[in-house]
């Protein structure tokens, strides 16, 4: 687990990052933000566009600043759905596997519609 620190009170963080965030979150299939911040590394939160504090810890955006992003911001917000659509949709034509998870939960839900 990368050293992350969640805040909102004292940074302000981009709006890129924010939306890079969210497309992240639709990709990898998670839908828990704290599964999120437990799973998520280092590396991805700074080519994501989070910074580091002066304690080199990664600051990146509590759960209540990011679904507030995510409530103002609808339009964005469904175009980015679409592109995370897209990008799903490409990797399963191209059988590329983005994440396991959705793997799983994509096989899981064809098993229950059968």
């Amino acid at each position: 687990m990368p050293n992350l620190e969640v805040n909102s009170k004292e940074i302000k963080f981009s709006r890129k990052s924010l939306l890079n965030l969210y497309l992240y979150r639709k990709v990898k299939g998670n839908t828990n933000y704290q599964k999120l911040l437990k799973d998520i590394t280092e590396e991805e939160c700074l080519n994501l566009g989070f910074l580091k504090n002066e304690s080199n810890a990664i600051v990146i955006p509590n759960k209540r600043t990011f679904n507030y992003f995510v409530s103002r911001n609808k339009k964005e917000i469904a175009e980015i759905d679409k592109l995370a659509e897209k990008i799903l949709e490409l990797a399963t034509n191209n059988s590329i596997v983005l994440d396991i998870e959705i793997v799983t939960k994509t096989i899981n839900d064809h098993k229950q519609k059968i």
